[in-house]
């Protein structure tokens, strides 16, 4: 895509292509929205905050470290909080006026995705399963989706409509050149140092790393 270099691309169509779908086709997020990013910092909630940025919404991410929270904010975040800080709902609930939360991209499932249902807005509010990256998925409470009115939406079918892909595309394509989102590279090795990438990715998951064949 132009605009985009060869780092930048290659984890392009993966992680923004299923934001821009999840975001803007499956929650019908509207600019002026309040979007929880839970997850940040990793190469697919780091897409989130761009493209929620771009389609006009206030982002908060969650992070568990400085340095992942630094991240964030560099990707356009507009408050990062940790979730399992008690003071976080107050946070977020100085931001949204005590509204809370409108759309919930979770990356994370476990407790993560538990402490983000608190501080979701009442009547109308969506969350986004979109992976468990703490090995334990989303378990969605009845009792709590009939009492507080939101839905809770999977992302797996993200590529499997066509007319929804070419729209995310040309969508995408049009972010792009106009400097809305640029896709973060953290590191770029070359092949004989996987062992060195795979390490310094497991010490820190921000953005995206690129392996060459050179």
């Amino acid at each position: 895509m132009d605009g985009l270099s060869i780092e930048q691309a290659v984890g392009f169509v993966g992680s923004f292509h299923v934001a821009h779908i999840g975001l803007h086709h499956r929650a019908g997020m509207r600019a002026g929205e309040v979007l929880l990013v839970v997850g940040g910092a990793g190469r697919t909630g780091s897409a989130a905050i761009q493209v929620g940025k771009a389609l006009g919404a206030t982002v908060i991410a969650t992070a568990r470290t400085q340095a992942k929270a630094r991240f964030c904010e560099e990707q356009g975040a507009d408050l990062v909080v940790d979730l399992a800080d008690p003071t976080a709902a107050a946070a977020i609930a100085e931001l949204t006026g005590g509204r809370g939360v409108d759309v919930v991209y979770d990356t994370v499932g476990g407790d993560a995705y538990t402490h983000a249902t608190t501080v979701l807005a009442r009547s109308g509010a969506r969350v986004l399963v979109v992976g468990f990256a703490s090995g334990t998925p989303a378990r969605p409470d009845g009792q709590d989706l009939l009492s507080r009115d939101y839905a809770v939406i999977g992302t797996l079918s993200s590529f499997r409509d066509d007319a929804e892909r070419t729209d995310t595309l040309e969508a995408l394509a049009a972010m792009v050149a106009t400097g809305r989102i640029d896709p973060p590279v953290n590191a770029v090795h070359a092949f004989a140092d996987v062992p060195e990438a795979m390490a310094r990715r497991a010490a820190d998951a921000s953005g995206q790393t690129v392996v060459t064949l050179t």
